[in-house]
């Protein structure tokens, strides 16, 4: 039962990886001020 258990369980993730492989990569400088910018509070 254990192993089919971590069998399903390594077929979640090998089907989800696909989702996170945006969260693995490291902005570039660029991004990372736009998305600074999108997120400043503009009524100050």
């Amino acid at each position: 039962m254990t192993s089919l258990s971590v069998f399903i369980g390594y077929l979640i993730l090998t089907a989800g990886k696909k989702h996170f492989v945006r969260a693995n990569e490291l902005p570039s400088d660029e991004s990372d001020l736009n998305a600074m910018e999108e997120n400043a509070d503009k009524s100050r």
